[in-house]
């Protein structure tokens, strides 16, 4: 967003002479207002038409990546969204794909219960026994749903924690995109993934150990998650589906109060592979009209300490997702 002009743009990330430049798209073809709008072009056509050396809108991206959401100079806004109608874009989560996870949430429920709850362990061992099929569908994952595009927030944009909340921390992820692919009039044709970015699926696990069946009150928030700053699309050659490393930290005063260490998400390191889990979000959810979907999976990182506010979340990794970040307000 370019505050001066009251202009919304989408920026395509260029290194030239050492450094990494955000250019502006939309300054190229005034109808590309959102990502979506250049990934449908890039669909029948080859490559980006030719950029000009004299462009308007160049931003340094290190810069713009730290820019204050809502302030006077140009700032990120969510990587993708649909601006038009965001309750058409949603975002899932699939949980306990990781033994990480699995052992996680047991360590939490034994905690404020007494004893270990053992269904995350059964759902685990069924992702190992069927979870990665020579052909879907396989075992059924954890698919829940997280929040749509009305709730969610983009890089530097608080994350809010209710006054009711038990134990917000963050749970860095890997999200994966999708619409529906182009088919005849009056239809609307498979799902396609468009591509990925970052994300912070912001949980309150207070609710979700005490008991699962408070999941949707540890997880449907009003900004309670986050996504960005980048938006890689699928067929970039960064990223690597198989294997991607994330760290997680939470600055308080300025210094590291917690720090997950090196994760390690991708199939290889998952219980299921990113087909079934796909299979699973779309069986019997079919796609509406201009709809967008999101779906978080990853490993998790382990927080022993509720966040409050002003810490900052920090998320950075590998295959060209970089890095983002987001205060926490008060709800």
């Amino acid at each position: 967003m370019d505050p001066r002009q009251g202009r919304r743009h989408v920026g395509l990330i260029r290194e030239e002479e050492g450094e990494e430049w955000a250019i502006s798209l939309t300054a190229i073809r005034s109808g590309w207002r959102t990502t979506l709008d250049v990934i449908r072009w890039r669909m029948s056509h080859a490559a980006f038409p030719s950029i000009p050396d004299r462009r308007v809108g160049k931003h340094l991206w290190i810069q713009l990546r730290a820019a204050r959401f809502g302030g006077r100079r140009p700032y990120l806004l969510a990587p993708i969204d649909l601006p038009s109608n965001p309750y058409a874009f949603t975002l899932w989560g699939a949980g306990v794909t990781h033994l990480r996870s699995a052992k996680a949430r047991e360590e939490e429920s034994k905690a404020v219960l007494g004893r270990p709850a053992s269904f995350y362990d059964l759902m685990y061992e069924e992702g190992l026994r069927a979870g990665k099929p020579g052909k879907v569908p396989g075992s059924r994952p954890e698919i829940f749903f997280k929040s749509d595009g009305y709730w969610t927030v983009g890089p530097n944009q608080p994350l809010r924690i209710a006054s009711t909340s038990k134990r917000c921390v963050p749970e860095p992820e890997v999200v994966s995109y999708y619409c529906a692919a182009p088919a005849p009039r009056g239809r609307i044709g498979k799902w396609i993934r468009l591509g990925y970015s970052l994300g912070n699926d912001f949980s309150d696990q207070g609710w979700e150990s005490e008991n699962p069946l408070y999941l949707p009150h540890a997880k449907v928030q009003d900004g309670l998650t986050s996504i960005g700053p980048v938006f890689v699309t699928a067929d970039d050659p960064l990223f690597d589906p198989a294997e991607v490393a994330i760290r997680c930290q939470v600055f308080r005063g300025g210094r590291v109060f917690q720090d997950c260490g090196s994760l390690r998400t991708g199939e290889k390191h998952m219980a299921h592979s990113l087909a079934n889990m796909e299979f699973h979000l779309f069986d019997n959810r079919p796609f509406r009209p201009n709809e967008i979907r999101g779906l978080f999976w990853g490993t998790t990182a382990v927080f022993k300490l509720p966040l409050s506010p002003p810490d900052r979340i920090k998320i950075e990794a590998s295959s060209g997702l970089d890095v983002l970040m987001n205060p926490t307000a008060a709800a």
